[in-house]
């Protein structure tokens, strides 16, 4: 009889569905990430599109013969938070990091060494921008123009800091024209021509 009720109760736990191991997550961005973005979107000009948290791999890659030997795994787990490329014809202009307190761990400290060296080998410029809560959309577009970025100007007054956890309704009080980055590298960023 004890038997029977064994393994009646040992059917019954093969049937029980498995334990779920994912779950979805509520937002692509964090709160930091989201600000970052909203005034990306004011400052950065129309001809461009942005992409947020693409894969290294996507960006670079590898031989063959390197990928099967392990070279993938140091591209294919890390991620680039922003990345710049022309909308018409998606290349690749620029990469952007927000670089948060994490970034000051010394074992983050050599993972961003070594992504700093690979955008200056692929000649693909690397914006580093410090983690805040509120990002001052006129000092970010003199930072994208530097790096021959075409950026939308603000005219009139105003601080210019958009951006934070209290709502969107501060973006609207500016006013932007377009503005174009008068350095040489405005179109051709290392041996590319766009």
């Amino acid at each position: 009889m004890q038997t029977i009720r064994s393994r009646k109760r040992w059917a019954n736990r093969r049937r029980q569905p498995p334990p779920v191991l994912y779950r979805p997550r509520n937002y692509l961005l964090t709160k930091n990430e989201a600000a970052f973005f909203r005034v990306l979107n004011l400052v950065i000009a129309d001809c461009y599109q942005i992409s947020c948290k693409v894969r290294l791999a996507d960006i670079v890659t590898c031989a063959d013969d390197d990928w099967k030997r392990g070279q993938a795994n140091r591209i294919s787990q890390k991620h680039i938070d922003f990345v710049v490329n022309w909308a018409e014809s998606s290349r690749i202009v620029a990469a952007i990091e927000l670089d948060d307190a994490s970034h000051e761990l010394p074992e983050r400290r050599a993972r961003d060494a070594f992504v700093n060296r690979l955008f200056r080998q692929i000649g693909v410029p690397l914006i580093r921008v410090p983690s805040q809560w509120n990002y001052d959309a006129d000092r970010l577009a003199e930072q994208l123009m530097r790096t021959g970025l075409h950026v939308r100007r603000r005219v009139g007054r105003g601080d210019g800091r958009v951006g934070g956890g209290r709502g969107y309704g501060n973006e609207k009080s500016y006013r932007w024209s377009f503005g174009v980055a008068q350095s040489p590298r405005s179109h051709a960023v290392g041996r590319r021509r766009f």
